[in-house]
């Protein structure tokens, strides 16, 4: 199941093919029914934490009676469901599931905090970009984050653009190249003098997951200064292997020189 009422991939609970299909599944031979999982992705249409449980409970108690259902045909699986915004804000039968997917609120985003999955002060994601250049012409800053430092996601979606700048709210990231962004002030004219080249400006993703997966580092910092001892945090992004989990867990430290097969 996905998404329960909106099917991008799986079938539909109340659909007889969803049963028939676990059926054939259970049967075949040299594979088995692990369990029923359930993305309320509808979460993502809710504002505020009332709306997000009605859809955490729905898709939980469909859920739940689903696997139910599949006991009476002899068949025993687990049960899963997930989406940022409903574990940020659980409900109680979800405790009844074998487990959840809690989606990116290790780090969340601007869309979670306007969702109502958290305040923009959760928000434990940033990319650091610096001013490479002033544009007077355009009354603009040119920095050295694109697409490829932050992803598209986002446009048309914020006031301030793909991104928030914090600590400016009247500035706006108003396009990116592959390699560049254009930024401007929301009104009036640009003062120079408080972005000189080399300044570091701080942007606020709009969608952390898609930020994430631009970059193979990240680096763990409180209030603006890196950790005392804190090493970076080395990740591998878009690599699907069955070895994977156990390579990472037997690693010594450091793997920039490990070399992975192609997947």
């Amino acid at each position: 199941m996905a998404c329960l009422f909106f099917v991008i991939a799986g079938v539909l609970h109340s659909e007889p093919e969803a049963i028939r299909l676990a059926q054939a599944i259970a049967q075949a031979e040299g594979v088995k029914l692990t369990g029923v999982y359930a993305h309320c992705g509808n979460t993502y249409n809710c504002k505020g934490v009332e709306q997000i449980q009605a859809v955490a409970q729905e898709t939980t108690s469909l859920t739940l009676q689903f696997v139910e259902k599949l006991k009476s045909f002899g068949i025993t699986c687990k049960s899963s469901i997930g989406s940022t915004p409903s574990c940020s804000h659980p409900v109680k039968d979800m405790s009844q599931l074998s487990e959840v997917h809690p989606g990116n609120y290790v780090f969340y985003d601007v869309q979670q905090s306007l969702i109502g999955s958290c305040s923009l002060e959760d928000v434990a994601v940033r990319v650091l970009t610096r001013v490479i250049g002033h544009s007077p012409h355009r009354n603009q800053l040119l920095i050295d984050c694109g697409w490829t430092g932050i992803s598209l996601d986002g446009v048309g979606k914020l006031p301030t653009g793909n991104a928030m700048i914090e600590g400016h709210p009247n500035l706006k990231l108003v396009s990116m190249t592959q390699e560049h962004g254009r930024v401007e002030p929301i009104s009036g004219p640009l003062d120079y003098s408080n972005y000189p080249l080399g300044t570091l400006l701080t942007l606020i993703p709009y969608h952390s997951c898609a930020a994430a997966a631009m970059h193979p580092v990240y680096h763990v910092h409180s209030e603006g200064q890196l950790e005392d001892g804190a090493e970076s945090c080395h990740i591998i992004t878009g690599f699907s292997c069955p070895f994977v989990k156990e390579l990472l867990s037997s690693l010594p430290g450091d793997i920039d020189s490990i070399k992975l097969p192609s997947p």
